[in-house]
């Protein structure tokens, strides 16, 4: 850990830290791209051996009735903590309009996502913004009744990264 913070400080060292000093962080130029190459970069020239420069997606089988489930955070809530500020995260699910007639979903409608794993409770929004064959929520809604977005994931975490495989997770609607 010492090495990873050699260069850290502007006024001390990791021994200085560790001894409770106040210490001034050291902070990168901000005109340029935090990578080896300094530019930005549209494939890693540092990906390791065997891993793609590239991000790919994992080929998804789905059985009828099934969705997948893709999510993203919202502006204002970046991170869960916001909710201090904004309050709840929405819970809320876009569906696309084909998918919606399928699976006899209203627009406002409440239904619960479901899978092996969990279930959360949702409120519909019926949308051309997603594709068919997928629906889309905010990134970490937690339902009314305390059921967090997460527990639908299998709890198998993505190679790079280590993080839970959201956009893989395969639910279907109930009501």
């Amino acid at each position: 850990m010492k090495e990873n913070f050699r260069e850290a400080f502007l006024d001390g060292d990791f021994h200085d830290l560790l001894q409770g000093k106040y210490l001034r962080v050291r902070h990168r130029p901000m005109d340029e791209y935090q990578n080896q190459t300094g530019k930005l970069e549209f494939s890693s020239t540092s990906a390791p051996e065997g891993v793609s420069s590239l991000p790919e997606q994992l080929e998804l089988f789905v059985e009828a009735g099934e969705l997948i489930m893709l999510n993203s955070s919202l502006p204002q809530y970046e991170h869960t903590q916001f909710t201090d500020v904004y309050d709840a995260i929405p819970c809320t699910a876009w569906v696309n309009p084909s998918d919606a007639e399928k699976n006899g979903l209203k627009d406002g409608g409440k239904y619960a996502i479901y899978n092996k794993h969990g279930q959360i409770d949702v409120t519909v929004k019926i949308t051309e913004k997603v594709l068919p064959g997928v629906i889309w929520c905010p990134r970490e809604l937690i339902d009314e009744n305390g059921n967090p977005q997460n527990g639908l994931a299998p709890g198998i975490p993505q190679k790079l990264g280590g993080g839970p495989m959201f956009n893989t997770v395969k639910v279907r609607f109930k009501e």
